[in-house]
């Protein structure tokens, strides 16, 4: 007996042409088990590349000679994927030409060796958005209380085009991967929904409060 997800699978995912869509886990049960196999199945259906678990190296620099450096260690000894780390000088937000050239070019060497590139950002525990688009503390309503200290709202101005700026990003050099630094769980948010300005963008910061959490690479909305 074929299940939703197998019929979607039998037929290519075509019911959901051109449609928007948002995924909920519905969890019926007590069986941390069997809830964390059907979460599973999910990804391995829907996004079964965040079944990967890539042999990696972090590179502390991003200056070129350096990052080629490291992609042809990887290439030597079998690794598969280098990550430009923290405090390495990757700048995932930088749109000048030059800079997507540069790391473009980056991209094309590491993969001609067989090897995937990606880069760090921080999302979270960051001051430089500015108090109209840090987390609201649902008992304050003011500015501040995340957990790791001051923390960008997903749904505020300056994360709207923060997640503009790493789509665009991604699709002109061709990155392969992005090492994401927040949101984290439990960190509660209570500003107004703005309505979205990308489809693939969920926001989770109202109706008393939740949490925005990241799982390979989708946003979900966690009820607290």
């Amino acid at each position: 007996m074929l299940d939703g997800i197998d019929v979607l699978v039998r037929d290519k995912f075509a019911p959901l042409k051109g449609l928007r869509l948002g995924l909920i886990t519905n969890h019926t049960g007590t069986d941390r088990e069997r809830n964390g196999l059907a979460v599973r199945r999910i990804f391995r259906v829907l996004a079964p590349w965040a079944m990967e678990n890539p042999i990696l190296m972090h590179v502390t620099s991003s200056k070129p000679a350096a990052v080629k450096a490291a992609i042809d260690q990887c290439a030597d000894v079998g690794f598969e994927m280098v990550i430009m780390s923290f405090g390495s000088g990757f700048n995932i937000e930088n749109q000048s030409p030059q800079y997507i050239s540069q790391i473009k070019s980056l991209v094309q060497y590491a993969n001609s060796k067989g090897i995937r590139l990606g880069g760090y950002s921080l999302l979270a525990s960051r001051g430089d958005s500015g108090p109209d688009n840090e987390v609201i503390n649902p008992e304050t309503h003011k500015p501040g209380g995340a957990i790791y200290g001051q923390s960008p709202c997903l749904e505020s101005v300056w994360g709207q085009n923060y997640f503009k700026k790493l789509r665009a990003f991604t699709e002109e050099t061709g990155l392969n991967a992005i090492e994401h630094d927040g949101s984290y769980p439990g960190d509660l948010c209570a500003r107004p929904i703005i309505p979205a300005t990308a489809d693939w963008m969920i926001h989770s910061g109202r109706n008393g409060g939740r949490s925005p959490v990241f799982t390979n690479g989708v946003v979900r909305g966690m009820s607290t």
